[in-house]
């Protein structure tokens, strides 16, 4: 975990416990960046649990029930900008597995309903564009995936899950 610095999000690399295939939100042509990872904001309901805040997170943006208990802490990157006042701070990463799903409906912060876009996770980077860093989050999902026994190796054909 990172040591002196502010944890600003949570997010997850969430991975459907049957077919292997990893969740990237679909935010819509309208948005700068389309498709992301579910996650967001730790509050303080969460209690300084980082697990807690990734998935009432997921639930609230793409309506998914993780499996806080087998989550896999994958790292942290640090954000720093050449703002004056702002400090860098950190944003976690977990590999999750997906229990169940809920239908889609809007998120209580953005109003948006998020398209749920499932894809293998050795795509999952490239339609990220995160770069390297995504490159090596995508590839540490992999493996969190194969330690925690689920299909990333053979995952069922990318695709849309927008329904239960």
């Amino acid at each position: 975990m990172p040591v002196g610095l502010r944890v600003t999000q949570v997010s997850v690399w969430a991975i459907d416990e049957y077919d292997g295939r990893i969740l990237i939100q679909d935010r819509g042509t309208q948005h700068f960046r389309r498709y992301t990872l579910p996650g967001g904001k730790p509050e303080p309901e969460d209690r300084d649990d980082p697990l807690r805040t990734a998935a009432r997170e997921a639930f609230e943006e793409s309506q998914i029930h993780i499996d806080a208990a087998r989550g896999v802490y994958l790292g942290y990157q640090m954000v720093a900008w050449d703002v004056a006042g702002v400090e860098p701070f950190a944003q976690l990463r977990y590999a999750v597995p997906i229990i169940g799903y809920e239908p889609a409906v809007a998120d209580p912060d953005s109003g948006r309903t998020y398209r749920r876009y499932m894809v293998n996770v050795d795509r999952a980077a490239e339609i990220l564009a995160w770069g390297e860093p995504g490159a090596r989050q995508a590839a540490a999902a992999k493996r969190a995936g194969q330690e925690l026994g689920l299909r990333v190796d053979d995952p069922a054909p990318d695709g849309y899950r927008d329904g239960e």
